[in-house]
């Protein structure tokens, strides 16, 4: 029977078989477009941070952004602070300063920790708006960029939700909206904002529709009624490559939950756990849209035998690895930690858990072997 496996330290999916044979604002920036290509590449994190230790986690990633310079532009996909704690107007500042380093315009959805699940969301809203609002206009005379960023086309935003943003780059339209999880404080708003944003991108595909090639939709969470049935119809009718990108499940995860197969929903990485996704929207093919999560290295399975077989994988920074497993990738209901799972760090002064031969940059190695149970019933994980 078939077992499959997820690694959620990097939160990469691994799919294994564990048998006998185991298989309205204009925003600019001083310099002319790239004409180089019409890919369009972006970042986008999300889902913290929500610690110290990821706080600077963030600061590394915006100085790796800017160091690779591979992204246009870079977003945020909410979730600026852990839940149901009200953090200090300097915090706050703190991390609207370290978004600021990003040598790219960078654009921020609101996520429920910061807003609807506080215990004031109304004066949270206010904090949220204050600094966070508009983010990317600090962009506007960005002489200092050490990049030569291309121009956007002009940010337009919604008349009642002014946090909703729309703009097209390189013939994909990018549209983000305020959708978020959690506690639902008021449900009459909730309903009206969740019926604004669908509104928001039907007439945006309207508006565009001849102009584009896919579209890009941002938000912190999957969408939810009454947005999605009214979300899913304008996508049918817009009939182009659709991207809905959110973050607040977490864990990777890529899929097409709906009949209208030309919408494609990717639940990001949280931060810490991975570097900042790179998007492709790519000119041509079947399948328009790229993803890069930046590991150095795998996951990958090695070293098969009939009943066990190895993950391995590698990172640029220490994380505190988990595999989840389990007989369906819908249902991996069993997990195996630290303890388990071998690490070899670059440098180490114990020779056996030394890491060598690493690709540049890569810190750290993690090691699972997992082996078939001898009843043939049930599979476990173990070092090898």
């Amino acid at each position: 029977m078939p077992m499959y496996f997820a690694k959620h330290a990097v939160h990469a999916t691994v799919a294994l078989t564990l048998t006998l044979n185991l298989c309205s604002c204009r925003s600019t920036v001083p310099y002319e477009a790239d004409t180089s290509t019409t890919e369009l590449k972006f970042l986008a994190i999300g889902c913290g941070p929500y610690n110290s230790r990821e706080q600077v986690w963030l600061d590394e990633c915006i100085t790796l952004a800017n160091h690779r310079g591979q992204g246009e532009f870079l977003v945020h996909l909410g979730d600026l602070i852990s839940g149901g704690q009200p953090a200090p107007p300097s915090y706050y500042t703190g991390i609207a300063r370290t978004l600021g380093r990003a040598e790219m315009p960078t654009f921020i959805v609101p996520g429920d920790n910061e807003w609807n699940d506080q215990e004031d969301p109304d004066h949270a809203w206010q904090v949220w708006s204050r600094i966070f609002m508009h983010h990317h206009r600090r962009w506007d005379h960005a002489g200092s960029l050490k990049k030569m960023y291309p121009k956007s086309n002009g940010v337009r935003h919604q008349p009642r939700r002014a946090e909703n943003f729309a703009f097209v780059r390189k013939n994909v339209l990018i549209i983000g909206v305020n959708l978020t999880g959690g506690r639902v404080h008021d449900p009459d708003e909730w309903n009206r904002r969740l019926l604004a944003n669908a509104d928001w991108i039907r007439q945006n595909y309207q508006r565009y529709s001849d102009q584009v090639r896919a579209a890009v939709i941002l938000a912190q969470a999957a969408p939810r009624p009454p947005f999605t049935d009214l979300f899913r119809a304008a996508s049918k009718t817009f009939g182009k490559p659709v991207l809905y990108l959110h973050a607040d499940g977490h864990n990777w995860n890529v899929d097409r939950p709906w009949p209208e197969k030309n919408i494609l929903k990717v639940q990001t990485d949280q931060l810490g756990i991975a570097p900042p996704l790179l998007v492709t929207v790519k000119n041509d093919g079947t399948e328009l849209f790229g993803f890069d999560r930046q590991l150095m290295r795998g996951p990958y399975l090695a070293l098969g035998t009939p009943r066990s077989i190895r993950v391995v994988w590698r990172t640029r920074r220490q994380i505190e690895p988990v595999v989840r497993y389990g007989r369906l990738p819908t249902r991996l209901n069993h997990s195996t930690c630290r303890q388990d799972i071998l690490v070899k760090t670059m440098g180490h002064a114990n020779p056996t858990l030394a890491l060598h031969t690493a690709a540049d940059g890569a810190r750290h190695g993690h090691r699972l072997v997992a082996r078939r149970g001898e009843d043939g019933d049930a599979a476990h994980a173990h070092l090898h």
